[in-house]
């Protein structure tokens, strides 16, 4: 006989809003059975930094204009079982420069 045990699931997409030069708003709905969530952000050169949260949104800061970055939820359980992972790409907002004229 085969058993096959599975974490907690998110059950829809992340959503990523309030895009700016240097942060974004990742959300998510709640996972039954959840315990918590690791939320990593990769750049093109890789993992950038993981943070481990309890709530379903989370502001990320400190990236970089004009960069895209790739945010992941994934979701654990009690007994550290780890459920499904949801992605979503973004790229922050560039830096505008105007020049002056006196």
């Amino acid at each position: 006989m085969f058993w096959l045990c599975l974490g907690p699931r998110i059950p829809s997409p992340s959503e990523i809003s309030n895009v700016t030069t240097s942060s974004v708003l990742l959300s998510w709905t709640a996972a039954a059975g959840a315990s918590y969530y690791r939320v990593t952000v990769e750049d093109k050169e890789g993992p950038v930094s993981s943070v481990t949260s309890n709530v379903t949104s989370l502001s990320v800061s400190q990236l970089q204009p004009g960069t895209r970055y790739t945010l992941s939820v994934t979701v654990y359980d009690s007994g550290e079982r780890r459920g499904n992972t949801v992605r979503r790409d973004v790229v922050t907002g560039n830096v505008l420069l105007y020049k002056i004229r006196f």
